[in-house]
């Protein structure tokens, strides 16, 4: 529009001008506005009624075609699907039931047609399962380039996509969760450790501990929204940036609570005792009487918090750190299946995301973990039932791999690990010490203790 003013004026001015270097006045004037129309219309095609396929600062209009979930399950397969979403196709359309009210977009008005209310979106709207779809898949580490060819929609839309999805589960009531007040619930739990410990611990109420989640280096502006400095967020173990997240499971390594409000060089106890259930906890009857939290030796032993004994060689002392390392490693294994069923934990957040997304992702992610072992319990609940309801009827390869869901299986042979009872000399000596941590004890002082416990 200034462009057209601007020549408008030119035209005005140097009329005159034209008209009297032409021998007849009409002429000049005729020839001096084709020229002027010539220039308008390549200035701004759309003045003069033609119609162009730009849009966005002169972008071209990218024709694509929408691709519905089913017809991707379909060339997937359901090996794949699971693979590709983290969950079986059931579990998704029963997830996308639950996030339906709360990620419902605008209605076409009445009276209106909706070819004419698309409001420019030329291929069409976005089916509200395709963006879980997109997000499920960028949770699970797929690149947003390929996620957009998938589903036949612009690369903005998948992550446009990803930040409705994850406000949607946060705010799903469904997909809640915290630590249970009830000591009937607190009974429970420590029911499940009972059984995981081999029946030497009834008193453990839940396994804590701390971990990384990698983020680059935080911008000024998070970093000033956080009242700290990026040197903070520096974790010097494992010399990475990121926020220290503290969580509690069950025994079936579900979260029972998390927080992600401190920076990486935090130490687990700082973080620990800032958190909110450290608090609840401390208070007088909130925790059933004869239970406790299982830590490593990064807390504190109090009556709420047991730890393990620190420089033991042998002993019964000795015999409890195993016991209580084997209840404990049930957090540790929660991360790691958090961290490989959702990759993008593998990877560092860009310092584009401020620290508020990244921790309203994490919580996105551990609800959605929580979500999909529930339904791995229900299921396999629901085969046992049947099961015990039908004894005579042979367990079928169906029936078994719905039964193996979302569970490692490790065979004896081929390299595999072996499972429980199958004997002492195949017991697996090298995964009876502590971990290799080689920023916090040296080559030599490992040597040294092998030496000195003989």
């Amino acid at each position: 529009m200034f462009i057209c003013t601007f020549l408008l004026l030119v035209w005005l001015l140097l009329l005159p001008l034209v008209a009297a270097t032409r021998s007849h006045p009409l002429e000049g004037y005729l020839n001096f506005a084709q020229a002027t129309l010539s220039l308008l219309t390549f200035a701004d095609p759309a003045v003069f009624g033609e119609k162009t396929d730009n849009r966005c600062g002169g972008k071209p209009h990218c024709h694509r075609k929408r691709k519905f979930v089913n017809d991707i399950f379909n060339e997937l397969g359901p090996h794949y699907v699971r693979r590709a979403y983290r969950m079986e196709p059931a579990f998704f359309w029963k997830l996308v039931r639950w996030l339906k009210p709360y990620m419902e977009g605008p209605t076409v008005p009445c009276g209106e047609r909706l070819k004419n209310w698309k409001n420019g979106a030329k291929n069409g709207l976005i089916p509200m399962p395709s963006r879980v779809s997109a997000a499920l898949r960028w949770f699970a580490g797929g690149a947003a380039y390929d996620i957009a060819g998938v589903h036949g929609i612009g690369h903005t839309d998948v992550y446009r996509s990803v930040w409705k999805v994850v406000d949607a589960v946060n705010k799903c009531p469904k997909l809640d969760f915290s630590y249970p007040s009830s000591h009937e619930e607190q009974q429970i739990i420590a029911d499940g450790f009972h059984k995981v410990s081999r029946g030497v611990f009834h008193c453990c109420a839940g396994a804590v501990d701390g971990i990384l989640i990698w983020t680059e280096k935080p911008s000024e502006k998070s970093c000033k929204n956080a009242e700290c400095g990026p040197k903070k967020f520096f974790c010097g173990r494992k010399k990475k940036f990121g926020l220290n997240m503290q969580a509690t499971c069950d025994a079936h390594r579900r979260f029972l609570d998390i927080n992600v409000s401190h920076p990486g060089s935090t130490s687990d106890y700082l973080a620990w005792i800032s958190c909110k259930l450290h608090h609840q906890i401390e208070k007088p009857g909130f925790m059933k009487e004869g239970l406790c939290i299982f830590g490593d030796n990064a807390y504190v032993n109090t009556p709420t918090m047991a730890t393990p004994y620190k420089a033991v060689g042998s002993g019964p002392k000795d015999a409890y750190n195993y016991y209580h390392s084997n209840v404990r490693i049930t957090i540790e294994c929660a991360f790691g299946m958090l961290v490989r069923r959702w990759g993008i934990l593998l990877r560092a957040f860009p310092s584009s995301v401020t620290i508020a997304k990244v921790t309203a992702v994490v919580r996105c992610l551990c609800r959605l973990h929580n979500f999909c072992v529930n339904e791995r319990l229900e299921r396999k609940a629901a085969a046992t039932i049947s099961q015990v309801d039908s004894p005579g009827e042979e367990l079928t390869l169906d029936m078994a791999e719905r039964l193996a869901s979302d569970d490692m299986n490790i065979v004896v042979g081929e390299g595999g690990m072996l499972l429980e009872g199958a004997g002492e000399e195949y017991r697996p000596e090298p995964l009876l010490h502590g971990g290799e941590h080689f920023d916090d004890i040296s080559y030599w002082s490992r040597v040294s203790r092998k030496r000195k416990s003989g």
